[in-house]
Formats: structure tokens, C-alpha cells, sequence
């Protein structure tokens, strides 16, 4: 229905066409709808497409299973382009099997700057953010995002601000190392009053550790470094001997990682404990010396 619909069709079966030029040059091209002055007119033997407004998809020539809604949607479009859904969108020429709606982003004719979807599985966003996700049917949903993170994720890194003068060196263990401040705490599980930190859901965690003590000096026996779960396992970080050695500087960093299956409720703790005959080890301060960090694997 138009001037020109359909003007060359030959073979091609079970088409539509609305509109002047409508699937114009279409010879063997079958199953295809089209509404719209010039919308698929270059299209010769392409099948099963839909374009509706003008010049939909007005540049695919041998290209099936298209959709194009609205002005010129699609005409990005050139040639044998595929499985494409274009709405409002024009289209880029590489694509295939791609989904696109608008324009741009921006506040411009044809240009989207919010997207409201209905349907979406999961929570109902309140007062709260979200954040899209996809399940394993690759179906959307949704994931609240707390204040400091996304929910069920967990990181933290806390280091040690006040320094501890003297605290071992005697078979004295401290324990907990009080790390004092926090850098990183996304769901407020570390404490930084009592240096310990909650374990939110049972799984893998990856633990780092860094300790910096200085007095050390000839006559150091052993340390000892341990992540302690109240209530769990004990996971011994590092135990590093040093029989009659003098340290360069009097000065000694640590560095260590573990991964621990850690329990639901549970809390852990750093403990150090040093024997070197006298309480004379300092555990020193500051972000670059004494920290503790963790993150959660699975």
C-alpha cells in the first residue's frame, strides 16, 4: 500500500508494506513487515525483518531477523546485518545480534538520560540503591548496594595508628594487634575499637597482614603471627626464626597472605607474640607499616 511498495517484488512471499517505497527494490526477501515512507526499501531477498517509520531500516540489503522502530531506526545498518533490535537507535554498521535503544545519552532530540524498566526480578528498590544484575537464565534483576558496597560482597583494610611501644619481646602475645583505624570497610564489620573484625557470611577469604616491629636486635629468637578465629580455626600467618641475628636498623616488616574458610558470626583477630628475653619490641604505626586487609573470595 503506497507509490512503489513492493514495486519489484518477484518470488518473496508473505510481506507487508505500508508507505511510498515501502520494501521497494525486495525481490525473493519473504516474511517481511514494514510501515513507514522508504522504511526496508533497499532490501532485495532478506527475510523475516520489521520496520516501522520512515526509512526503518532502510539500508539492509540481505539481512534477516532486523527489527527497526521509529525515524531512520536501523539505518546504521548496510548490508547483511542480523538479529539486530534497533529502537530509536540507528545503529552501528558492524553489528549483529545487538540490542539498541535510543539515540545517545543526553538531554538532546532522540537522546535518553534516565531508563525506567518494569518486571525486573528481585528487590524493589526503596530508599536504597540498586544495581542490575543477571542470573543464569540471563534474566535481569536486582542487588541493593549498601552505603559502603554491594550486599553480600565484603572488603576491609584496617592499619594500626597508635604505635605499641614495648608490647612484646618477652613471650607476651598481643592479641588482638589493636588495629585502630580503618581505610576500607564496606559493610562496618572491622571494629576499631577492639581491632577485630565479624565475618559476615561463611566462605573464602582472602587475608593479608603486614607487621612492623623495630628494637629488634642480635639475641631475637622467633616470632609469631597468627590469624585466630574466636570460636574457629587458627591460621598461623608466619613464624620466622632469627637465632642470634641482628637486624639492620633494629627493624623487622613482616608481609604474608592466606586464604581461610571462615565461619558466619564468628569474629577474627591478629596476634604477634616475639621472644627475644626482654619487652622491649615496638609494634609500630602507619598505614605503609602495620595493616590488616581481607576480602571475600566466595
Amino acid at each position: 500500500m503506497g507509490y512503489q511498495a513492493l514495486n519489484g517484488l518477484t518470488t518473496g512471499g508473505s510481506c507487508t508494506a505500508v508507505g511510498a517505497s515501502a520494501l521497494s527494490a525486495n525481490i525473493t526477501g519473504s516474511s517481511n513487515t514494514v510501515m513507514g515512507v522508504g522504511s526496508l526499501d533497499a532490501n532485495i531477498w532478506g527475510d523475516f525483518n520489521v520496520a516501522i517509520g520512515d526509512n526503518a531500516l532502510g539500508t539492509v540489503v540481505t539481512g534477516t531477523n532486523n527489527i527497526g522502530i521509529g525515524s531512520f531506526a536501523g539505518n546504521g545498518l548496510i548490508g547483511n546485518n542480523s538479529s539486530n533490535i534497533c529502537i530509536g537507535s540507528t545503529g552501528v554498521a558492524a553489528d549483529n545480534n545487538t540490542l539498541r535503544i535510543g539515540a545517545a545519552t543526553g538531554t538532546g532530540a532522540g537522546q535518553l538520560n534516565s531508563a525506567f524498566i518494569s518486571g525486573i526480578y528481585g528487590v524493589t528498590a526503596t530508599s536504597a540503591d540498586q544495581m542490575v544484575v543477571m542470573n543464569s537464565s540471563n534474566q535481569l534483576g536486582t542487588q541493593a548496594i549498601s552505603s559502603g558496597g554491594i550486599t553480600g560482597s565484603e572488603s576491609f583494610r584496617a592499619y594500626l595508628n597508635t604505635t605499641q611501644s614495648n608490647a612484646t619481646g618477652d613471650g607476651t602475645t598481643v592479641n588482638p594487634v589493636p588495629f585502630d583505624t580503618t581505610e576500607v570497610n564496606t559493610n562496618s564489620n572491622f571494629n576499631t575499637g577492639t581491632g577485630v573484625w565479624t565475618c559476615p557470611a561463611t566462605g573464602l577469604y582472602s587475608m593479608s597482614v603486614s607487621i612492623y616491629i623495630t628494637g629488634t636486635s642480635t639475641g631475637c629468637s622467633n616470632f609469631q603471627f597468627t590469624l585466630v578465629e574466636t570460636g574457629g580455626s587458627s591460621y598461623q600467618l608466619a613464624a620466622i626464626n632469627y637465632e642470634n641475628v641482628v637486624i639492620t636498623g633494629g627493624a623487622l616488616q613482616f608481609n604474608t597472605n592466606v586464604v581461610a574458610l571462615l565461619t558466619s558470626g564468628r569474629t577474627s583477630q591478629i596476634s604477634l607474640t616475639g621472644h627475644f628475653g626482654t619487652k622491649t619490641l615496638t609494634i609500630a604505626s602507619g598505614l605503609g607499616f602495620t595493616w590488616w586487609s581481607g576480602y571475600r573470595i566466595t
